[in-house]
């Protein structure tokens, strides 16, 4: 009688973990996406974050950020959100935070391949114990 209801427990449980799992997996896949200085007149605007890796090796990240041959402008993330310039010359790269879609949707179908396989082995176990 006990085995008939193992496969509904696990099922039931996937249902209930599986949401849990798979948004606190979509938000681990952002990549950071090097950014060329572009060539005078040709100014860029990114709107995501934004890191601002200096000569000195300190880094800033920034929002609304316009790259121009000269300068890299935005607002600070942190603190009290101030509009930032730095000349390009103290600039040693400039890199884009952005989702990376490959990478999220393989994390989010091995998550949920490890879920299922999970709720298998808990009937599997249930299954085994009834008997």
């Amino acid at each position: 009688m006990r085995a008939r209801f193992a496969l509904p427990f696990a099922v039931a449980s996937l249902r209930r973990l599986l949401p849990l799992v798979l948004a606190a997996a979509l938000g681990a896949c952002v990549t950071r996406w090097p950014q060329p200085v572009p060539r005078p007149g040709q100014d860029r605007f990114i709107p995501g974050p934004v890191y601002v890796i200096r000569v000195d090796g300190s880094t800033v990240q920034l929002d609304s950020v316009t790259l121009s041959a000269d300068s890299v402008v935005g607002r600070e993330r942190a603190g009290a959100h101030a509009r930032v310039a730095i000349a390009t010359s103290e600039v040693r790269k400039v890199e884009w935070a952005r989702a990376n879609p490959l990478a999220t949707a393989a994390v989010v179908l091995v998550v949920a391949a490890g879920a299922f396989a999970g709720a298998i082995l808990i009937a599997l176990t249930q299954i085994g114990g009834a008997t």
